[in-house]
């Protein structure tokens, strides 16, 4: 029976030597970038909306419910478009919340046009595949009547709006960030955080790359997965940029947490260090005559002759 699928129906094309043994494949590749890029940007969206509520104790924003669609959308695999622009739209509302008084007047017409175009973006692209096809049943059933747009055009189209828009979303914090008075350690935290969302916008223009060459290839299943691999990437380290902007509060707060854990350990080490130390001391002045100063000195509490070095131990025991 295995004999009988050994070999293909038509004949390969010219140039191309058919393997069906163990042909090359992509899967491992998809497993493990969906698995890794997902598991950082499910993480992310958790420690985004645990900080928010349980660290700020403060209400969830606009930001955050596109944040968590955004997520949604990538575990479902839904439609990329709506998936990207939901991503660029949580950063946009994060940026209004943060930016107040003289920065958000500064920064809120910047946002409000980066709203503006990633909305006129989602319903272009909404519309051009839902009307790519005239009649819209030809997409799907070809011996009808009508016409087809090219499908290159569509792609390109929406990779290149979706490029200029990513890097827009990232620059319009910038001139306002370096005007400000900030700690050399914050800035450069922040520039590390624009460094992760410069590096979206790279996977956004390898992804462009990946459709020219899907368009230009005949096996386009195999290349349409390489293209899903860059998608995958640009949103998930999208949506983990936008929500790096509450690591710093949730670092805060956990490593002051454990400080004082650590710090209270310590003490009660410390302490039962130092009842030991005490009652060994008691024994050994009762062993003593009455008439020992040292006796003296632990009954009244005062430190004199011997005493010395018990406070010296008390203290490099803390």
């Amino acid at each position: 029976m295995s004999s009988q699928w050994s070999q293909g129906t038509l004949p390969a094309p010219e140039g191309i030597v058919p393997n069906f043994v163990n042909p090359h494949n992509q899967l491992n590749a998809n497993i493990a970038v969906h698995s890794t890029f997902l598991t950082i940007s499910t993480l992310a969206v958790i420690m985004r909306i645990y900080t928010r509520i349980r660290i700020n104790q403060d209400r969830l924003g606009v930001d955050d419910y596109l944040a968590v669609f955004s997520w949604y959308e990538t575990i479902g695999s839904w439609i990329y478009i709506a998936t990207a622009t939901s991503m660029k739209l949580s950063f946009l509302f994060l940026y209004r919340r943060l930016f107040t008084g003289n920065m958000r007047m500064k920064s809120n017409w910047l946002i409000n046009i980066g709203i503006a175009l990633c909305f006129l973006f989602n319903l272009g692209m909404l519309f051009g595949v839902i009307f790519f096809c005239i009649p819209v049943a030809k997409g799907w059933n070809d011996s009808l009547p009508g016409h087809c747009s090219a499908p290159d055009v569509l792609s390109y189209l929406t990779g290149a709006w979706n490029i200029a828009v990513d890097f827009y979303v990232l620059i319009i914090p910038i001139p306002i960030i370096r005007r400000l008075n900030m700690a050399k350690n914050q800035r450069a935290r922040l520039t590390a955080v624009f460094s992760i969302g410069a590096f979206a916008c790279v996977a956004s223009i390898v992804r462009l790359g990946m459709t020219a060459v899907l368009q230009s290839n005949t096996d386009s299943t195999y290349n349409l997965a390489r293209v899903g691999l860059w998608a995958t990437i640009e949103i998930n380290v999208g949506l983990t940029c936008s929500c790096l902007m509450l690591l710093p509060a949730f670092l805060r707060h956990h490593l002051t947490e454990s400080a004082k854990y650590f710090v209270t350990r310590r003490l009660v080490s410390s302490e039962d260090s130092t009842k030991h130390i005490l009652k060994t001391e008691t024994f050994t002045m009762q062993s003593l005559p009455s008439s020992d100063p040292a006796l003296t000195d632990l009954e009244t509490g005062e430190v004199t002759t011997g005493g010395n070095n018990q406070v010296q131990i008390i203290s490099e025991s803390l």
